[in-house]
């Protein structure tokens, strides 16, 4: 019985502290997930943005490669209209955009072009749907 009355007692003494740990435990707890819902909905609303700009710009791409006068575009021309992206990055955009690269030689070139020899108007692009044709002209 003695046993009984020191256990008690000793719950006694410990129960503000036992109270005190609960009441920390259960505060930590809500705070992780007011901060894990607050983490992900902020990365939710980075993600939306981060495709929407993708998304406009793979439709920018399709406008300006989809154009009736034009099956090919050099890939400087591409660069200067859609403007703010590393090279590898429009390139990226432009695959993703149903678009497909062609190599243009220079003797393929008219010898009244001003850009006849410019290495950068040799990289040409194009929608896919669009140049089926030059596909079997292409160097491989």
């Amino acid at each position: 019985m003695e046993t009984n009355a020191s256990n008690a007692a000793e719950i006694a003494a410990a129960s503000p502290w036992l109270d005190a740990a609960i009441l920390a435990a259960g505060v930590s707890f809500l705070t992780a997930i007011v901060t894990a819902y607050l983490t992900s909905r902020s990365q939710e609303k980075r993600l939306r943005t981060q495709l929407k700009l993708e998304h406009s710009v793979e439709a920018a791409i399709i406008e300006l490669l989809g154009n009736r006068g034009w099956e090919m575009r050099s890939f400087k021309t591409i660069k200067h209209h859609i403007r703010g992206f590393e090279d590898d990055e429009l390139r990226r955009f432009l695959v993703r955009a149903g678009a497909v690269a062609f190599q243009q030689q220079p003797s393929d070139r008219k010898n009244d072009d001003p850009h006849r020899d410019d290495p950068e108007k040799l990289e040409r692009w194009g929608l896919l749907v669009k140049n089926r044709h030059n596909l079997d002209k292409a160097n491989p």
